[in-house]
């Protein structure tokens, strides 16, 4: 008796959560139908607002490398707004044109179904104004969430790019430039011996001795942010620059991004860093431990404009027209 008792209890507790799971589903579906009604006029005007937002501010804002980020941020921001309005949309078309038990089937494939149901609804029925309205709220949803990841994958990769770290147990010396400047006079030869010693202590040169090095790439159209160490050169069309003082004179670095083939194809990667580094003019150029190609050249010595242009030039050469001239296996290897 007790054995029956306990089944049928079982029964009417099952009963009790079916009931109560199909009054709490038609509770949400009721509810999201009233909240979708009484939303809709300001949703409307939320779209526009936002469609206007990303039109006259996000899109220019995406093309400047400053206001990228804001950029990003603003396009996932307004695509909520425009999925906002498409899942409300959806909703009261399925309502409207196939009934409750649509939205229903929608609403239980994880909240999202009911868009492609709205979709067929709108089909079945002909309704192709609204069909074409469904999918241009579609296209703005994802087409600028994935806009605004796009952008954040671009800040994050130029991150990635500007701040490479330089081992500290690395000799430039090892590797001489060909654009040594002259200096014949005896001030000259003693200025770089006091240098080159303040260095050996471990102490920094005085601060003015890169104020003509940052005043040149200055006029070569970078823009400098000095900071204690490494400083950063930006340029809108070339590598960004890290430099600092280096054994009584400066040391430049930069890097690209290795693309995915160069980490599947290590050997052949290696292999055309070795054939960079045979034909450049300044720069050392190798590989760090995330598959990076890195540039680094050491100028010796103080400040000569002439002297200091010709190693610019060949810097931008080792960095820009030998990667050129190295086709197609430069867009093989980095993105």
């Amino acid at each position: 008796m007790k054995e029956k008792l306990r089944e049928l209890g079982y029964i009417v507790l099952g009963i009790g959560i079916l009931a109560g799971s199909i009054l709490l589903g038609a509770a949400f579906i009721y509810g999201a139908v009233l909240v979708s009604v009484k939303a809709m006029p300001w949703l409307y005007g939320a779209f526009f607002l936002a469609f206007g937002f990303a039109l006259f501010v996000s899109l220019p804002l995406s093309f400047l490398r400053r206001t990228r980020p804001f950029a990003a941020g603003s396009w996932i921001i307004v695509s909520y707004v425009f999925g906002l309005n498409l899942w409300c949309f959806a909703l009261l078309l399925t309502l409207i044109l196939w009934g409750a038990l649509a939205v229903i089937i929608g609403l239980v494939v994880a909240g999202v179904g009911i868009v492609p149901v709205a979709l067929l609804a709108t089909v079945f029925k002909g309704e192709w104004e609204h069909f074409f309205n469904l999918v241009f709220l579609l296209a703005l949803t994802f087409g600028c969430r994935g806009l605004g990841a796009y952008l954040l994958y671009k800040v994050e990769e130029a991150a990635r790019r500007e701040y490479r770290p330089i081992p500290e147990n690395i000799d430039f010396r090892l590797r001489p430039t060909s654009t040594q400047p002259s200096a014949t006079s005896k001030e000259s030869m003693e200025s770089i011996e006091q240098q080159h010693n303040a260095i050996s202590k471990g102490g920094f040169m005085d601060k003015p001795f890169l104020e003509p090095f940052t005043d040149h790439l200055d006029f070569l159209g970078y823009e400098v942010e000095r900071k204690e160490g490494w400083s950063k050169a930006l340029h809108e069309r070339r590598m960004n620059i890290f430099f600092k003082e280096y054994n009584g004179g400066i040391l430049l670095t930069g890097s690209y991004t290795s693309d995915d083939f160069a980490k599947g194809n290590r050997g052949d990667y290696l292999n055309f860093i070795n054939m960079l580094n045979r034909r450049a003019l300044v720069a050392r150029i190798y590989a760090d431990d995330e598959g990076s190609i890195c540039f680094d050249a050491w100028f010796s010595g103080i400040y000569d404009k002439k002297q200091f242009g010709m190693f610019m030039d060949s810097w931008h050469y080792d960095k820009g027209e030998l990667l050129s001239k190295s086709e197609p296996e430069t867009t093989k290897y980095l993105r």
